[in-house]
């Protein structure tokens, strides 16, 4: 009689790096497709109406053919008036820019939002300089000053800032304003920039420009950016999610990935003193490298992913911090579930 044989059950293939890899730059090109047909018109008429989009604004004739425009537009339940004093405070020695500081504070800004009218920042006038960063950015490696040069003053009606754009506050006939933040571009230069301007530059201006709009409209409205209850439940979420960041990569074994984390928000704290700007820091890259330790050879679509979804929630949440607190919240238990997996070890042959 022949020996019996042993039938061991095969385990499934899993997929090569090389169908991976392919998978993964077909997502890519996918969400960069959809990105450009879809989202890019969005975000450069953000808000804005026909007549919002062909009225002529100051600053105008500094730009008289342009290659391209940008309008992103808020409508605000107070008059002109009342906008002004908010508008004419920006810049980073004076009010900020109502916006984001977190994120501005990630690449060292020492950005300070203010968020109260102040006699002495209300005086504006063609010439002056309104700083983006802190003196001395980054030891002086982009020129002494880093922002722009006020072009046009006219209170209370519009500010123009040269290579920024223009800020026309329009009275409505009910009362209301409409403030108006229109960027033109003109030149063959644009062109020649165009892929790190539309993926880099644009979406990032888009997010900070319109929380500035949106913090505006609530400011001059009068009313608070987030209910109390709803901060704290963000502030939980925030330092739940930094923990579980932690056990994370100590399960996972990611030291390095650990150690640089915590030495970016490190820096960002000492030169900011922004703490949540430092935790921001600190979960991005703590999330991407959890991307790589779960995700292993999808690593990459994990990665897709996730910036899909912080970009989503960048340019469509009232106040991104507080729903990316929330998300921090409910994720962290998912975090702690997965730490129950243990390190990754090689399979046998």
């Amino acid at each position: 009689m022949p020996a019996p044989t042993s039938h061991r059950p095969r385990r499934a293939r899993r997929p090569s790096r090389l169908f991976a890899g392919v998978v993964t730059i077909a997502a890519a090109a996918a969400v960069a497709f959809l990105y450009l047909r879809f989202v890019v018109p969005w975000e450069d008429t953000w808000g804005a109406t026909t007549e919002d989009m062909t009225r002529s604004l100051p600053g105008d004739a500094s730009v008289p053919n342009p290659y391209h425009q940008l309008h992103h537009v808020v409508t605000i339940d107070a008059p002109p008036e009342k906008v002004w004093p908010w508008l004419v405070q920006l810049g980073q020695d004076r009010a900020g820019f109502y916006s984001y500081h977190w994120l501005e504070n990630i690449f060292l800004a020492g950005i300070r939002n203010t968020e109260e009218v102040r006699p002495e920042w209300q005086a504006r006038k063609v010439g002056d300089f309104v700083p983006a960063v802190q003196p001395s950015y980054l030891g002086g490696v982009f020129g002494e000053k880093v922002g722009w040069s006020v072009t046009i003053v006219q209170p209370p009606e519009a500010l123009a800032l040269g290579y920024w754009g223009t800020f026309a506050i329009v009275r409505l006939a009910d009362g209301r304003s409409r403030l108006i933040a229109r960027q033109r571009r003109g030149g063959p230069e644009l062109a020649v920039a165009w892929l790190p301007v539309t993926f880099l530059f644009d979406p990032s201006h888009f997010v900070m420009e319109r929380r500035m709009l949106l913090r505006i409209k609530e400011l001059a409205e009068g009313r608070p950016a987030t209910p109390g209850w709803l901060g704290s439940v963000a502030w939980y979420g925030w330092v739940a999610g930094a923990v579980a960041v932690v056990l994370t990569l100590l399960r996972r074994r990611r030291w390095l990935s650990l150690v640089a984390s915590l030495a970016v928000a490190a820096v960002v704290w000492y030169v900011t003193g922004d703490l949540l700007g430092a935790l921001a820091a600190y979960m991005g890259l703590g999330l991407a490298a959890i991307c790589v330790a779960l995700g292993g050879r999808w690593a990459g679509m994990w990665i897709i992913g996730l910036g899909a979804f912080t970009y989503g929630v960048l340019a469509l949440a009232p106040d991104a911090w507080v729903v990316f607190g929330v998300s921090f919240a409910a994720m962290s238990p998912v975090l702690i579930v997965a730490l129950r997996r243990g390190p990754t070890k090689p399979r046998g042959r």
